[in-house]
């Protein structure tokens, strides 16, 4: 059983859990479990609503474990959870946030995913793959780049984009919260996991101590002349 989760509740066969989650406590996480061995994890605000949506697409739920969660962090929560399930080698049939995420068809990859899950681009870009680069370049040549301020050659000038005046009038939007990359998500998903470590062992920060590298003297090159 996971930290913080309920003992596993038996749903398999059945239409409906709210008996199972009293009314205004069924904002949280939960971990389904299937007849083949594999698990689904995710958020909701009403766990007992979620259960009958997985219901109509899954037939084979045998199991159910819920944590109540803060709205406010569910989606932080959901992260984390999947990231350490998946590290611990649970077989998962989410699609987003996982690193190679599984689904019967293309299709049911979604366009997160595929963008920032380990992997998945790769298999898929190669399995429609009919040359590689080289061979592109040997039989279709070179495109001409334009680069570095290099002018396109147009035959017709002409356009009808037309440029919204209140838009180019508003400031620059803020930058955006969070990780912009799949190594950069890797790198918090690590550090919530080793907080999530410390705090279930009840080491705190005051008791870590910061061990440094080696350092090597460094040598004296200056030349000693002898009287």
């Amino acid at each position: 059983m996971i930290d913080g989760f309920s003992q596993p509740h038996h749903v398999q066969g059945r239409d409906s859990i709210a008996d199972l989650f009293p009314s205004g406590k069924r904002c949280g996480l939960y971990i389904l479990q299937f007849s083949d061995g594999e698990i689904y994890a995710g958020q909701a605000l009403d766990v007992t609503r979620r259960y009958v949506q997985h219901r109509k697409v899954h037939c084979d739920i045998e199991k159910i474990s819920f944590k109540r969660v803060a709205k406010k962090t569910l989606n932080e929560e959901e992260r984390t959870l999947i990231w350490m399930l998946e590290h611990e080698g649970y077989r998962l049939r989410n699609i987003t946030f996982t690193s190679i995420p599984r689904g019967e068809q293309e299709g049911e990859i979604s366009f997160c995913a595929y963008n920032t899950g380990i992997g998945w681009r790769n298999i898929i870009e190669h399995m429609h793959q009919n040359a590689t680069v080289a061979q592109w370049y040997k039989e279709q040549g070179r495109h001409e780049v334009f680069a570095r301020n290099k002018e396109v050659a147009l035959s017709d000038s002409t356009h009808n984009l037309i440029l919204n005046e209140v838009d180019l009038a508003r400031p620059n939007k803020p930058e955006m919260e969070g990780p912009k990359t799949a190594a950069e998500e890797m790198q918090m998903m690590k550090k919530l996991y080793q907080e999530m470590l410390l705090e279930k062992n009840g080491i705190k920060g005051e008791n870590l101590v910061q061990i440094g590298g080696i350092k090597r003297k460094k040598k004296d090159d200056t030349n000693t002349v002898s009287a």
